[in-house]
């Protein structure tokens, strides 16, 4: 069952990286709502034991991808607080067995993702809708604090799995930084393909960390 979950998944991923490429906004939105439940389908059918904060996390992607589907500031502050939500939970799954792994190279990654994270803040901040600046840093910031999480479960336990998440999360604060350009740039083109680089970095983030924790 999880295969053909998971084969679902891959079509409608390639379906909506295609439109992405094509800078199709209809189709983006009709294959957009698929993409995170599939993975969280296929995740529930694979035979694992099932990691609810795992779970609960592609479920927020998923109100979180739902809700920046339309335009306008309100929806994007609720999905923003819907993939906040995810974060957290991905920190709470990727805890899991890793007490007494180490802090100081962890806390050193997240300082550092954290500081670029304000300078891009900054670096885009007229084009962002007035009272949002502050919570996106905010946002960009946690990314790198669950990517400092991922770096401390690597060194904790190592293993394929580990690997698989630690690359799943980077790919994640990628997508996100690529989508604070997309939205508030003032020249848009700066970043080439627009959303597709977006999402194939958000799509590779989920099927990595979701992998990465059902092995």
């Amino acid at each position: 069952m999880s295969l053909i979950f998971l084969i679902l998944f891959a079509a409608f991923s390639a379906a909506h990286l295609v439109f992405s490429l094509m800078d199709n906004k209809k189709g983006r939105t009709y294959t957009k709502p698929f993409l995170a439940p599939l993975m969280l389908l296929a995740y529930l059918f694979s035979g694992t034991k099932v990691c609810l904060p795992l779970a609960a996390a592609l479920a927020a992607c998923w109100l979180g991808d739902i809700l920046l589907i339309p335009k306008g500031k309100l929806t994007f502050a609720l999905g923003g607080v819907a993939f906040t939500a995810a974060h957290v939970l991905f920190i709470i799954a990727f805890s899991g067995g890793t007490s007494g792994a180490p802090f100081l190279i962890p806390a050193l990654e997240a300082s550092v993702l954290g500081g670029i994270a304000v300078t891009l803040t900054f670096s885009v901040r007229d084009g962002i809708p007035k009272g949002l600046a502050l919570p996106l840093g905010a946002y960009l910031a946690l990314n790198g604090v669950m990517n400092a999480f991922a770096l401390r479960r690597f060194l904790a336990l190592g293993g394929a799995g580990s690997l698989l998440i630690l690359i799943g999360a980077a790919f994640f604060y990628v997508s996100d930084c690529l989508l604070l350009f997309v939205r508030f740039h003032r020249n848009r083109s700066l970043i080439p393909g627009k959303h597709f680089f977006v999402m194939l970095g958000y799509l590779a983030a989920l099927l990595l960390i979701t992998t990465g924790l059902a092995l």
